[in-house]
């Protein structure tokens, strides 16, 4: 799904915030957002600060 390496992966798994991908249109987030959700894992969109 990912391209990640195996701590980053680690990280993701932990139950707090990570950010998947930044600088990504509505519709990628939302890809994302559906592939994560197919695993059963908990995804949230959110804008980014700038």
């Amino acid at each position: 799904m990912c391209k990640v390496s195996p701590q980053q992966c680690d990280k993701m798994f932990t139950g707090g915030k990570v950010i998947i991908k930044k600088d990504v249109d509505y519709q990628t987030a939302l890809n994302y957002q559906k592939a994560f959700q197919r695993t059963g894992a908990t995804c949230y969109i959110k804008p980014m600060d700038k």
